[in-house]
């Protein structure tokens, strides 16, 4: 699977509320990554759609593939707690109780990964955004 044309891909679903919302996109890197497509394509979706949803208003996405990964960087509204982000939404969830959403994305996202003998990594740093990657193999 060619990496950066699938995260192309997907984010071109994006480009209208992308547009509104004054946030830039960015894909780099490449390399054919060895894996089910259907999966991959899954993970990254989900991990493109959040950070389309988390972004704050005029902030960046930052979509890197390289050697063994794909990294989804973002800009987000508020400083995020990376602990309890990978598990299903409950009711009273501080870290996305104010969201309109399932919550489910990230979850998702991970058992996709995990299917692929894989794992999906979460980072934050206060003021300074969050990224969400996950390794593959490459060829």
């Amino acid at each position: 699977v060619d990496i950066k044309a699938l995260a192309e891909k997907l984010a071109e679903k994006y480009k209208a509320a992308l547009e509104e919302r004054g946030i830039e996109l960015t894909v780099t890197g490449g390399g054919e990554i060895t894996a089910d497509e259907d999966t991959l394509t899954s993970a990254a979706e989900n991990l493109i759609s959040n950070a389309v949803k988390y972004t704050r208003d005029d902030g960046t996405i930052k979509i890197t593939a390289d050697k063994k990964r794909l990294t989804v960087v973002n800009d987000v509204a508020e400083d995020v707690d990376t602990k309890d982000l990978t598990m299903p939404f409950v009711k009273g969830d501080k870290a996305r109780s104010d969201k309109s959403s399932s919550g489910l994305g990230l979850a998702i996202a991970q058992e996709l990964i995990l299917a692929l003998d894989e794992k999906i990594y979460v980072e934050s740093s206060p003021g300074n955004g969050s990224a969400f990657f996950f390794t593959v193999s490459m060829k």
